[in-house]
């Protein structure tokens, strides 16, 4: 009995040596071309789905947006309101003033609006009774302090008040000149003094102030 050799198994392992011929060759080992992928199958007629790639992502720095800071506005002014004023000052001074002078030969006797009595020789006495002097001094201050405040802020109610505090103080100071003139008329050496006639010019220009405030315009 000889020897025969045998010649290599080019099966599987495990698998007897198989003699080679044109049904023993080996599996053909085929190649995907280069950037080619198996797809899934797509059904019969419709195109091949191709998965897109995703755009590249940047990260963005992140704004804040405020609102722009309220610009810084000057308060409006009414300059109007200083002609009230000075007549509430005016109308306030003239009760320090007199009212009504008497002239006895040498001697010369004054009243004021607060009732205070003075004279040239040195004599003051007091206890007239001029009350409506008190209540024209109030009409003063509270005109000037309604000027005041109406002139700083600009705002036109404070007009109202001094156009009302205007008749007040001008309508006073007039009857005061007629009240003075028809009891003290007859009597000789009696004559009204200076400070009603200021005071009533005050009255009439706290009157004018308030108007032109009320219908003015502001700046």
């Amino acid at each position: 009995m000889s020897y025969q050799p045998q010649p290599p198994n080019s099966g599987p392992p495990g698998q007897p040596y198989s003699q080679s011929g044109p049904g023993n060759q080996p599996p053909a080992y085929t190649a995907q071309p280069y950037g080619q992928y198996n797809l899934p199958a797509q059904p019969y007629g419709q195109p091949a789905v191709y998965p897109q790639p995703l755009p590249p992502t940047y990260s963005q720095p992140i704004t804040y947006s405020y609102p722009p800071a309220p610009f810084p506005t000057r308060a409006k002014t009414n300059p109007l309101y200083a002609v009230a004023g000075l007549g509430g000052f005016l109308l306030a001074v003239s009760t320090f003033l007199a009212w009504a002078t008497v002239r006895l030969a040498n001697i010369e006797i004054s009243v004021n609006g607060l009732g205070a009595v003075s004279s040239n020789s040195g004599v003051g006495t007091s206890g007239a009774n001029l009350r409506d002097g008190f209540i024209a001094l109030g009409i003063g201050i509270v005109a000037m302090v309604l000027a005041g405040l109406g002139g700083f802020s600009g705002r036109r109610g404070y007009a109202i008040g001094l156009v009302v505090l205007g008749l007040l103080g001008s309508g006073l100071m007039l009857f005061e000149l007629s009240d003075i003139s028809r009891k003290l008329g007859n009597v000789s050496g009696v004559s009204v003094g200076f400070g009603l006639w200021l005071g009533f010019f005050g009255g009439l220009l706290i009157l004018a102030g308030g108007i032109l405030a009320l219908v003015g315009r502001r700046s």
